[in-house]
């Protein structure tokens, strides 16, 4: 596999709930290096180290309550589906969380979407009608 991004030191956590200064500054890290198979296109995290995560107590799995947040997603979407034409394609989203914003993806977009995240949690309600599958 090709290398062709590195980050060190990041929180491994995105979506854990920290509620003091302290427990934020030691909140654990780890280190990305994104590697690329030019025969197969498969892409990984090659530096990810399972013993870092913690899907347990203080997960939050998804930041749609928030309006402002909402709005910065939407905006997003909407710049993302126009910068790539990304209209009437298959989307895949890895590490999608709840799927808000592959769901979004899929709905302005009129795109269909496969996410992958080992947190989420089904809730029988078919994530975006039907134009979405969740792994």
């Amino acid at each position: 596999m090709t290398v062709f991004h590195r980050v060190t030191g990041v929180p491994v956590h995105s979506v854990r709930l920290i509620h003091t200064r302290e427990a934020a500054l030691a909140a654990p890290r780890g280190d990305i290096e994104l590697g690329f198979c030019g025969r197969c296109g498969f892409t990984a995290n090659l530096a990810y180290d399972p013993d870092l995560s913690d899907y347990s107590e203080g997960y939050e799995p998804t930041q749609a309550f928030s309006p402002a947040f909402n709005r910065f997603h939407k905006e997003l979407a909407a710049r993302l589906i126009d910068r790539h034409d990304l209209r009437n394609k298959r989307i895949i989203e890895i590490g999608c969380g709840q799927g808000e914003f592959l769901a979004l993806l899929c709905a302005m977009g009129d795109n269909r979407g496969v996410g992958f995240d080992p947190a989420y949690v089904d809730r029988g309600d078919g994530p975006a009608g039907g134009r979405m599958t969740v792994v």
